[in-house]
């Protein structure tokens, strides 16, 4: 897997912004997007260390998210979970520090 930057995913982020024609200053259906991307989405209950995972298999791409987290934190772990899709990734299991704490790589 490539090693991608903040400064890349930022401009994926607005790339995705820009061809989604969405606004800035609102916020994000961010399970609808996943949907108008084609990526199929579902919530299961998963292993306590597990946030969400990214899938993809030829053609066709999922986003499995902990359906025993809150909503919101289900949110924010499906943008992460775009962000793979986005940049190309392969499929990714996301723990919380994959989530919600960038390495020292990524901060470049």
């Amino acid at each position: 897997m490539v090693n991608h930057t903040i400064a890349d995913a930022r401009m994926a982020a607005q790339v995705l912004h820009a061809r989604l024609g969405t606004d800035y200053d609102k916020p994000i259906d961010v399970f609808r997007t996943v949907q108008q991307e084609g990526i199929w989405l579902a919530s299961q209950p998963l292993d306590a260390g597990l946030y969400g995972f990214y899938l993809r298999q030829g053609d066709a791409t999922g986003i499995v998210l902990n359906k025993n987290h809150p909503e919101q934190l289900q949110r924010y772990t499906c943008a992460h979970e775009l962000g793979h899709h986005v940049l190309g990734h392969a499929s990714h299991l996301d723990d919380e520090d994959d989530v919600l704490k960038p390495t020292a790589a990524s901060k470049a």
